[in-house]
């Protein structure tokens, strides 16, 4: 399934670079004038505010409800169930997204382009 995405996608990307097929600002219609994009500059502090966030969020939760409502969303993720009541009881406990995210990773694994 993956390799038909890929081709599909390599087949668009051939038929825009010959003009075959037109994305309006990538091969047609593009403007000459560019103008500069603005840079965000952010305090470092607060990245160093934010991991202490995080911490507190952590700390204040019930450790033992949140891994057994991870472990729940790695379950279903295995099955043909639907995830989305389990991810919401997952957040409702006070799981992180990026510790349901590495739940789901741990079943479906990490795409990895091939070629």
């Amino acid at each position: 399934m993956q390799g038909q995405i890929e081709d599909s996608a390599y087949r668009d990307a051939q038929r825009q670079g010959s003009g075959e097929s037109v994305v309006v600002g990538v091969n047609r219609f593009i403007s000459d004038e560019s103008e500069p994009i603005p840079v965000l500059d952010i305090d470092p502090s607060l990245e160093e505010s934010q991991k202490e966030s995080v911490k507190a969020w952590r700390a204040g939760r019930e450790q033992d409800g949140v891994m057994l409502a991870l472990s729940k969303v790695g379950e279903t993720a295995a099955t043909e169930k639907n995830l989305m009541s389990v991810i919401k009881d997952a957040l409702a406990v006070g799981a992180t997204v990026g510790e349901i995210s590495d739940s789901l990773r741990d079943v479906f694994g990490v795409y990895r382009p091939t070629g």
